[in-house]
């Protein structure tokens, strides 16, 4: 009589269970993953709002931003910077990017990498 399983029944339902534990940590790893980035990107939206709102808040009550630059205070390593309409002068910026001259140009955001590797 021919043997039907090469393997025995132990060695059957071990390898069955190391797939199921296998695919449920799997699962389980992914699904964890996304729920923390998703929960940071979050935090990090939510940052940004509420120091925009202070910002607003601290020109609203200033006589002249056109005189000096206001220090944002750096709540982990989110750094803003606020400009004018055309982009031209900082009004305020995050403590570590207090100095630095304005990093972001209006057209820049709409230039594609295709068109940044054609001018190399």
């Amino acid at each position: 009589m021919p043997r039907l399983h090469k393997f025995s029944i132990r060695a059957r339902l071990t390898f069955i269970f190391v797939l199921a534990v296998a695919a449920i940590l799997s699962v389980t790893g992914v699904s964890l993953v996304h729920l923390v980035r998703h929960s940071l990107a979050g935090d990090a939206d939510n940052e940004i709002q509420s120091q925009m709102i202070r910002t607003q808040e601290i020109f609203a009550n200033a006589k002249s931003p056109d005189t000096y630059r206001v220090v944002l205070a750096m709540h982990g390593d989110v750094v803003i910077q606020v400009t004018n309409l055309a982009g031209t002068k900082v009004w305020a910026a995050s403590s570590a990017i207090a100095k630095a001259p304005v990093l972001a140009r209006s057209g820049a955001a709409s230039r594609t990498s295709a068109d940044c590797r054609s001018k190399w």
